[in-house]
């Protein structure tokens, strides 16, 4: 081959090849963020089904505690009106929220509500953090929160839960890091 054909040669892989493969990049490079957003979507309403399955946990394990202990008295004191929520595990004199994992129902102190019903509360779903629990005179409220403040799929999870619950049952925070649900008025 003379030297004038080589130069053609070189001149076909720069000019044709090298930006073939330029574009098989890009297009590669786009899909993989598409399909990025469409795992974070999915990963967001796996969370949502996670969630709403531990709050059906928690409200089960809360209504078994009443139905087999229903004289069981929490020891706290309540305003008048309020007094129905001495048979539901009882927060801190100081009013503070408590893990759902620790909860004790009144009548039964040496086992956690978990280990009395012979179940568990699972890990929360993707984004957010555990549940936690409050007993006093205005209610009995359960809550969850993103893991980590401004977490923008956490509060998406948050959003998708809280359009699943009846209007009056919930409160979203302000700046949508937490969920906080009306177990018993």
């Amino acid at each position: 081959m003379n030297r004038s054909s080589q130069q053609r040669q070189r001149g076909l892989i720069h000019n044709l090849i090298l930006p073939s493969l330029v574009l098989v990049g890009l297009v590669l490079a786009g899909w993989s963020a598409i399909a990025n957003k469409n795992q974070v979507g999915l990963n967001i309403g796996r969370s949502v089904d996670e969630s709403r399955e531990q709050l059906k946990k928690l409200s089960t394990a809360l209504k078994w505690c009443q139905v087999v202990y229903p004289a069981g008295n929490n020891g706290q004191v309540y305003a008048p009106g309020a007094e129905k929520h001495v048979i539901l595990p009882a927060s801190p004199a100081d009013g503070s929220w408590v893990s759902a994992r620790t909860l004790v129902c009144p009548g039964l102190a040496d086992r956690t509500l978990w280990a009395a019903t012979g179940d568990f509360l699972p890990k929360p779903g993707l984004y957010l953090g555990d549940w936690q629990y409050r007993n006093d005179d205005t209610g009995v409220y359960l809550r969850i929160s993103v893991d980590a403040a401004g977490n923008e799929y956490g509060r998406a999870v948050l959003r998708q839960m809280s359009l699943r619950l009846q209007d009056g049952q919930f409160a979203l925070t302000d700046d949508g890091d937490t969920l906080q649900i009306l177990y018993a008025p």
